[in-house]
């Protein structure tokens, strides 16, 4: 059940509406949003879609009745809460007043003088800390000269050594044969993806895209727009009306038949489809009780 809040922020927008001479009708034929959701909305019944689909929705209505869409988003996140714009201003400013206070008081505490023992203490770590500095530069000397006996001046003799030449021509053109076959190999290797799906919609529709699990479009697709996805192995793909969509993999079109106004999920890989139907209550029914 909506809070006061929430009832404050539905009545502001329907306000609004009436007083431009808005009519829900014309929001709908510009959205394409079913009225049943309008309606929802200007009667604080958020909880009649999932809040990814009431977020959008308000939204487009913000944005067809002239209202910026983020400062109605935000109004809205706020009203969840239940406090009104006063309140978080006045919780705002309170904190604000805290931090000043704090840096005040660090403030004079760094102003008061040093006593003579916080003076010597002082002193006393800087030498000591010089001192700490001076016998790591000196290992790190003598680390640097055992390397040099131990490593690089014997590895300098062994170069000395003759080889025969045969060998050693042979292992010179084995290893440049080796180097330019693996250079090649990582040029020539496929990279690209092995799925390819086209969004094709009827109508203005809302839509999610994921690819192997990685989200890379949230939007709506305009009327007449097809809109083109790759991915290696998987596609998820969230239609606020499926009906409004066709969907083709690999410029083959994907026999659905799902009905206007549904929402569905798809997930879509080279060997399946699976179609699932995301359930919208009706208005003003109960939902099932818990159980326990």
């Amino acid at each position: 059940m909506a809070n006061e809040s929430l009832k404050n922020f539905a009545d502001e927008l329907k306000n609004i509406r009436e007083t431009k001479g808005i009519t829900l009708q014309y929001i709908a034929s510009r959205t394409k949003i079913d009225i049943k959701y309008l309606q929802a909305i200007e009667e604080a019944n958020f909880g009649i879609l999932p809040e990814l689909y009431v977020r959008a929705f308000i939204k487009e209505y913000a944005l067809t009745i002239d209202l910026n869409a983020a400062d109605t988003i935000k109004k809205f996140d706020q009203a969840k809460t239940g406090k009104t714009e006063t309140e978080t201003k006045h919780e705002h400013e309170k904190v604000t007043v805290h931090e000043k206070e704090e840096e005040k008081n660090k403030f004079e505490e760094a102003e008061k003088p040093l006593s003579s023992t916080t003076t010597e203490n002082v002193f006393k770590n800087i030498l000591t800390n010089k001192n700490n500095l001076l016998i790591a530069g000196a290992s790190f000397v003598v680390i640097l000269i055992l390397a040099y006996f131990l490593f690089i001046n014997k590895g300098e003799t062994e170069i000395i050594a003759e080889e025969p030449y045969a060998e050693l021509n042979a292992g010179e053109s084995n290893s440049r044969f080796e180097i330019d076959s693996t250079e090649h190999a990582q040029v020539t290797a496929p990279q690209d993806d092995s799925l390819d799906l086209q969004i094709t919609a009827s109508g203005k529709v809302w839509v999610k895209v994921l690819k192997d699990n990685k989200e890379i479009f949230r939007n709506f697709i305009e009327s007449n727009q097809r809109k083109n996805f790759r991915a290696y192995k998987e596609f998820r793909v969230v239609v606020g009306n499926a009906g409004a969509v066709k969907l083709s993999l690999e410029n083959k079109v994907l026999l659905l038949n799902p009905k206007m106004g549904e929402i569905r999920n798809y997930i879509i890989n080279s060997d399946t489809v699976k179609s699932y139907l995301i359930s919208v209550p009706a208005k003003n029914e109960k939902k099932p009780p818990a159980k326990n």
